[in-house]
């Protein structure tokens, strides 16, 4: 039996085991049945008189059953099992990287391998290799997902994670209104009326959106109701780049990060250049302005 979580590795390891499973099953049942009838003798004897009957019923008994199944083959499973884990180790370290590239290849994802992983598609994935899992970051963020050390396995989530965050189309009057909410509510909360130049905290944006989606009925029934930080830079950058906001005489504009808070991410926000792949080049920004142009 697997799960989504199983790793196409495992399924080597689990034949062999459920290949001595059925063994053991067969062997315990034998041993079980023997165990009955020479406990029935055994209480004959201790208790009745008679010695020949609880005896010959016995020799009866043990002569009907059927053949010795053949024990479970401990050692030779061992032996098995360890061979096959040479051989995933041996391709883990001599041919992942160009099964990953092969795989990314194949369904059109951009591959690079990086100082701190590889480059699959927008996302940079790390390896541990202890776990024997493969972890996805996007913008400098870990988005929290971990699958197993595999390239099937990773390319797969790669497609399903890219087809919601990156691929997905943004609705950009809907986020417009959004996101002018935002800012009208994160300067409310600080305390600053909303002059004709707006100016509000990058990450204050954000968690106003998160709020703001999360009381829109539709997005609370959807399946993808948790605004992540991976979309929302998407979706701002998409904004942002925009001829519906670069043609408007009042335009939404990105202020650069300082140095200090460019490693804060509750100061800040990387913005990749390029959303399809993951180059590591981008720009660290602080806030969002709304200005006359």
């Amino acid at each position: 039996m697997t799960s989504p979580n199983t790793s196409p590795d495992a399924a080597i390891f689990l034949k062999r085991i459920e290949e001595a499973e059925n063994t053991t099953n067969e062997y315990a049942a034998f041993i079980k049945k023997l165990k009955g009838r020479l406990s029935k003798a055994k209480k004959a004897l201790a208790t009745k008189p008679a010695v020949a009957s609880p005896v010959s019923t016995l020799i009866s008994e043990l002569a009907a059953l059927e053949p010795v199944p053949t024990a479970p083959p401990t050692g030779v499973l061992a032996s098995t099992l360890e061979d096959e884990l040479k051989k995933l180790r041996r391709r883990a370290h001599e041919s992942f990287p160009d099964e990953l590239r092969r795989m990314c290849e194949s369904a059109n994802l951009h591959f690079a391998a990086t100082s701190d992983g590889f480059g699959v598609g927008p996302f940079i994935v790390t390896i541990n290799a202890a776990k024997e899992t493969a972890s996805f970051h996007f913008a400098k963020m870990d988005i929290k997902v971990a699958v197993p050390m595999n390239a099937a396995a990773i390319v797969g989530k790669a497609g399903i994670l890219k087809a919601s965050i990156i691929d997905d189309p943004v609705d950009l009057s809907s986020f417009h209104d959004e996101l002018n909410e935002a800012m009208r509510v994160a300067l409310a909360r600080a305390g600053t009326s909303s002059k004709a130049e707006w100016r509000v905290e990058l990450p204050a944006v954000y968690r106003e959106m998160v709020i703001i989606r999360q009381n829109q009925p539709k997005r609370r029934k959807s399946s993808n109701a948790d605004y992540s930080h991976p979309r929302f830079i998407v979706e701002l950058k998409q904004f942002i780049q925009s001829e519906q906001n670069m043609r408007s005489e009042k335009q939404y504009r990105l202020e650069t990060a300082v140095l200090e808070n460019t490693k804060n991410p509750k100061k800040s926000l990387f913005i990749p250049r390029d959303l399809s792949r993951a180059s590591g080049e981008g720009t660290y920004y602080q806030a969002i302005l709304f200005q006359q142009v």
